[in-house]
């Protein structure tokens, strides 16, 4: 979640060869992520839908890391 509107969450997503679902707010979000109090700030969920991992601020290869750890657990 980013303060940067959808075209420009796009074009830095591309930038960085980021190929992980980024979500993008449209106002209207609700539940663990209508508190976030700093931008950015990363969720990192696994395949069931449970939050595992929060980034708060730019924290380079964190998250990609915290996805790649993930794409590795057996279901």
């Amino acid at each position: 979640i980013c303060s940067q509107d959808a075209t420009q969450q796009r074009a830095h997503a591309q930038q960085h060869a980021i190929s992980y679902p980024l979500l993008i707010d449209n106002g209207t979000l609700s539940g663990p992520f209508a508190e976030v109090q700093a931008l950015p700030t990363s969720f990192v969920i696994d395949r069931r839908g449970t939050i595992r991992k929060v980034f708060i601020g730019y924290q380079r290869g964190a998250v990609e890391a915290a996805v790649a750890s993930l794409m590795s657990e057996r279901l």
